[in-house]
Formats: structure tokens, sequence, C-alpha cells
């Protein structure tokens, strides 16, 4: 009867909300806390009956994930992935038609085709300065990433002058290289690009005049943190959209998701991008 009537007061991780003092936290096992109205988890995306453990919605990201179940929790494994609300966030760098432009993280809100309801999470300075031997900026466009749950790193390799790559003053600064898939550009020449991606380093050169690089864009590495903090905070890296830094054909349709997302940085000349559309 004892353990009848404790099943049935308190199951599944109820069950494990038990304490033997009389402290109280809003916060239950899941980490989250009990909706007032329904006694459900809210974890920002959907909600968790904790009693049976199971959610009562589908993953809103369910669409990219198409072979693994609607109602699974970070590919089954909890021990090693984490996915606090159940979203995504992506990349948006503006380039400001220079080469020194601002980096913004976002999270897509749980509607990745709607940049309305976007959450605007950072924004940091970034730049886009190219050396002559390389194979020019980075085109306006939307792109998928490849390192969406942590960086691409290169081990012990260094450099022609010895200098380790991933390291302060090395190419790709200390903690590696988010890379973005390789992609073909648009326009009469066409050119492969593979390798591109964002990355602080070279840090004993100067910010506004040096630092450039073959593609990629730079950032600080206290910018660089704050990808791999959004990351923890929302969930893996989906895109990086470039806009106003290497103009094409398209570039304008690119420019259209600009007037959507909130909390643009820096702010908007919507006059400008008006004249540039000829809405």
């Amino acid at each position: 009867m004892i353990c009848g009537s404790l099943h049935k007061d308190f199951e599944g991780e109820s069950f494990l909300n038990q304490t033997s003092t009389s402290w109280e936290t809003p916060y239950k096992f899941s980490g989250k806390e009990k909706d007032s109205e329904t006694g459900y988890s809210y974890f920002g995306a959907r909600y968790d009956d904790s009693d049976l453990s199971v959610w009562l919605s589908v993953d809103p990201m369910s669409d990219k994930y198409q072979s693994i179940s609607s109602y699974m929790y970070v590919l089954g494994n909890p021990i090693k992935l984490n996915d606090p609300n159940g979203l995504e966030p992506y990349l948006l760098y503006n380039g400001n038609n220079s080469d020194i432009g601002v980096m913004s993280i976002y999270d897509d809100n749980g509607t990745p085709d709607d940049y309305t309801d976007d959450v605007f999470y950072a924004s940091f300075d970034a730049k886009n300065a190219v050396t002559s031997t390389s194979n020019g900026k980075w085109q306006d466009g939307v792109y998928e990433m490849i390192d969406d749950d942590s960086p691409h790193t290169h081990g012990e390799d260094v450099d022609k002058n010895k200098i380790k790559l991933d390291s302060d003053n090395g190419s790709y600064g200390s903690e590696g290289i988010f890379r973005a898939e390789s992609f073909q550009e648009t326009g009469s020449n066409g050119k492969y690009r593979t390798g591109m991606g964002i990355h602080a380093g070279r840090e004993d050169k100067d910010w506004e005049t040096e630092r450039k690089t073959l593609g990629c864009i730079r950032v600080k590495p206290e910018g660089f943190d704050k990808i791999t903090d959004a990351i923890d905070k929302f969930g893996s890296l989906t895109n990086i959209i470039v806009v106003n830094n290497s103009s094409y054909s398209n570039s304008n349709q690119v420019k259209l998701i600009l007037y959507d997302i909130p909390d643009v940085d820096p702010p908007l000349d919507l006059n400008e991008i008006n004249d540039d559309i000829n809405l």
C-alpha cells in the first residue's frame, strides 16, 4: 500500500523531485519550471508531461531530422547532448559594404521559415577583409553550417611560419573554426568555395588594418565565445546569413530578410534598402 500510494502521488520525474526537507524550488528535475495552470514543464518550444516523461507536441525542428522520432529528445543521447529550449540559433553577418561589419546571433524561436519572431542574443565585431591571393569576400546568401555543435580544430598543425593554427596568433584562433557547407558562388565566375567559416586568430595583428583571411569571417575571441555560449543556451547552429558584403544579382532577395529580423545591428536604413530593392 505504501508503494502504491507513492506511485499514485508521485509519478515519473515528480517522484525524483521529492525532498526530506521543507526547502522548495520552482526548478524541477528537468531544470525547468512547471506551468502553474497546466502542471506541465515548459521547455520554450514545447511542453513536457513530467509525470509520464513524454512531450505533448512534436519537435518544432522535426522537419530537419526526418529520420528521427519527432517526440525524441537530443537524438536519444541526453548524456552527451543538451537542448535547453528545443530551438536552434543562427548567425547574421552584416558586412556594411566594407571590410568591417557586425556579427549577430539569433534564435529562430522554433519557426525556421519566419524571421519576425526571432530572438536576438548578441552582436559583436567581425570582419571579412581578404588577402590579395584569396578568391574574394564571402558572397551574400544563406549558408548551412557543418560545425553546428562545436568548432572544427586542427590538432597540432602549424602554418608555414611554424605557428600553431589553433592558437591566439595562429590562423584560426585558440578555439578553431565554425565551418559552413561548401558552395558555388552565383554569377558568371561561379567560383567553388570550401573551408569558409568563422574564426578568431592573428591576435598579434591590428584589428582595423590587418587580420585578413582567404575568405572566412574573422571575429575577436570574445565574439567567438558568444557563439559557443549561444550553442550552449539554444542548441545547434543552423545557418549563417551574409548580407551587404559581396553582392551579386540576387543579393537584394537576401536583404529582404533584414526587414523581418528584429533588432538588426547596426540599425537598418530602410529607405536605402527600399531604393536598392526597388520595392
